[in-house]
């Protein structure tokens, strides 16, 4: 299945980091790599100062829905998931990496890693400054290993330059 994925401006910072963990997962046909792809292909890299204030990008706090369901607030963070945690969303993740550049209104089909194909919604970003712990979660670079690549998919398409399917 194709999904479009809606044109993006991301920070500099942002998108160079996207590019670094593209470089890890070439020839990959997982979902993230897959979603990757997309996200790269669809933005722009920026000065961060001339970013809109309300877009999803690294240590902002995003409101969002999944499916249409109850709404969820996590602050996007560089750091790898952890188990559990409910107040920061890994940018390392298919849905962290989902909401990265997307603005309030805007939404995005994107598949899972269960094969499942999830619509998401931006219903808010926060400009707040996040303070403590979690700014440092949110703006410390990625010193772990990248995503392991065991569960390959066959997806013929994905390895296709151009190509755009998550």
């Amino acid at each position: 299945m194709r999904f479009l994925h809606p044109a993006t401006s991301l920070s500099s910072t942002d998108y160079a980091r996207l590019q670094q963990l593209m470089l890890t997962m070439i020839g990959s046909r997982t979902v993230l790599a897959a979603l990757l792809r997309r996200k790269l292909g669809s933005s722009v890299p920026a000065p961060s100062l001339s970013l809109a204030p309300d877009r999803a990008v690294s240590g902002k706090r995003v409101r969002f829905s999944v499916d249409g369901g109850t709404e969820d607030a996590r602050i996007l963070t560089w750091q790898p998931p952890a188990f559990e945690d409910r107040s920061t969303l890994s940018l390392l993740s298919p849905r962290g990496l989902a909401l990265m550049g997307l603005r309030p209104g805007e939404f995005l089909f994107y598949r899972t890693e269960s094969d499942r194909t999830e619509f998401i919604r931006v219903e808010s970003v926060s400009s707040e400054q996040v303070s403590g712990r979690q700014a440092q979660i949110a703006a410390a670079p990625q010193r772990r290993r990248a995503p392991q690549l065991a569960n390959r998919r066959s997806a013929p398409a994905d390895s296709l330059p151009g190509v755009v399917n998550a």
